[in-house]
This record gives structure tokens, sequence and C-alpha cells, in this order.
């Protein structure tokens, strides 16, 4: 483990991770190819699994530990729509239920009261795995039209993703559920001089919604005072790009 501080730990390293994964899926094309369909089931069983968990006093310390029997099953869907020459909508879902085999994990600390400095440590583990929201969605509505002096491109779309674990060591950080809303309108290929121009404008997270990409749990703070530490996703952010392409 790169991020080991506990001699311990690092020396006594981790094992290999056996997965076996079983999948059926349907992928096709409907309506004159004017529809297309994906969809997958799945089911995942690890034999230890390898899973970073914070081993000192800070949220940088980490070692690698084995899990025995954890699952990850679910659905996948994806479609894919022309709704005529210039519309075109696709849409995405995902369902994921995971499950860890134990209940906790053991690892060595270092304890300066210890005979020989380091004490076992262990702690419950989260019901699901890290980073692992149970419903996941994208829609993107397109438009595309040729111009008389360029394409003329516009997107609306919008994401969701169901809350998660940030970590497997429970109590951990939890990523709050949230959507965001995005749109871009272009015009590109305009012929000017020796090369092309390119102009777009763009928003993402159009509705300014507050939402967690990091959550780092209470208690890696606990020393410092501190109640958690949690990394935001960007705020609404809006702009013009001109691009000028030249052969």
């Amino acid at each position: 483990s790169q991020r080991s501080t506990n001699s311990s730990n690092f020396q006594n390293g981790f094992d290999q991770e056996d997965l076996t994964s079983y999948e059926i899926g349907y992928k096709g094309d409907m309506w004159d190819r004017r529809l297309r369909f994906n969809g997958a089931l799945f089911y995942m069983d690890f034999e230890g699994y390898q899973q970073s968990v914070q081993t000192g006093r800070s949220p940088g310390e980490r070692d690698f530990v084995n899990i025995d029997d954890a699952t990850i099953q679910g659905l996948e869907l994806d479609i894919f729509l022309a709704i005529s020459d210039t519309w075109t909508l696709s849409a995405s879902y995902g369902y994921l239920d995971t499950e860890f085999g134990e209940d906790t994990v053991s690892y060595l600390r270092i304890d300066d009261t210890a005979e020989d400095g380091v004490s076992l440590v262990t702690e419950p583990l989260t019901n699901s795995l890290a980073m692992a929201p149970e419903h996941s969605a994208t829609i993107s509505l397109d438009y595309h039209r040729q111009l008389s002096f360029g394409i003329l491109d516009a997107n609306l779309n919008y994401q969701y993703r169901d809350e998660a674990y940030a970590g497997v060591q429970f109590p951990t950080g939890v990523l709050n559920d949230h959507q965001l809303l995005g749109a871009t309108l272009s015009v590109s290929e305009i012929d000017v001089g020796a090369g092309q121009l390119l102009f777009r404008l763009w928003g993402k997270n159009l509705t300014d919604e507050d939402y967690h990409i990091g959550n780092i749990r209470q208690e890696s703070f606990d020393d410092l005072g501190l109640i958690g530490l949690a990394t935001f996703g960007d705020p609404r952010t809006y702009g013009l790009t001109v691009e000028y392409e030249y052969f």
C-alpha cells in the first residue's frame, strides 16, 4: 500500500482478489434502426475483495485489506432514439445492490502503549460498497442541423445519482443524492480564411445544486475538534468557448 504509514501493515501486504462474474444481456436495433436498446443483468462475487481503508489518524494514512464475500449485482439499461432527422434522445439507467459478506474490518494501528508498538483495531463495515449508488440515470436530448454557413448543435442533459457511502468503515461520510442539469448551444464548421470557427455557449449544474463528490468521516478529525470534511462538486458554471482550427 503506497500510502501506508505503518510498517507492520506494509509488510503484511494483501492477498489476491478473485472475481466470478455472470452477465446476461440483449443488444438490438428496432424501428428501422431508429431505436437502439441495450440491457444487461449482472452478478459479481468477490473473494478477498481489495479495499482501501483508513488505518492511521488522518484520511491519507491508508492500507489495502481483503474483505471476503463481497457481492455486486444490478441492472444496466441504455436507449437511443432517433426522433427525427434532427432530434435524438438517449437515456440510461443503472441499479446496484452491493453487500459485504463480513460485518467488520481489522487492521493494525500504531499504538505507543502497546508492547510491540501496534494494536489490532476492528471496526464495523457499512452495509454496501463505497461509491455505489443504488439508482443512477441520465437523459440527453440533442438537436443537429446543417446551416448554410455551418452546423447548429444543441443539447439538454439531466443526471441523477442516488446517495452513496464515501467509504466502507462505519460510520462514514455520505455522498448526497443529486440532480444535475446542463445545456450547450453551438455553431461549428464556420469557414473563415484557411480554417474553421466554432462558438459554443454552455452551462453546467444550471440549478446550482449543492452536492458532494467526497465526504470524509468525522472520526478522521476528532483529534482536531472538527466534525468532518466534504468536497463539493462545481456550482453553476457557464461560459462561451471560441475555437479556431486552421489547416
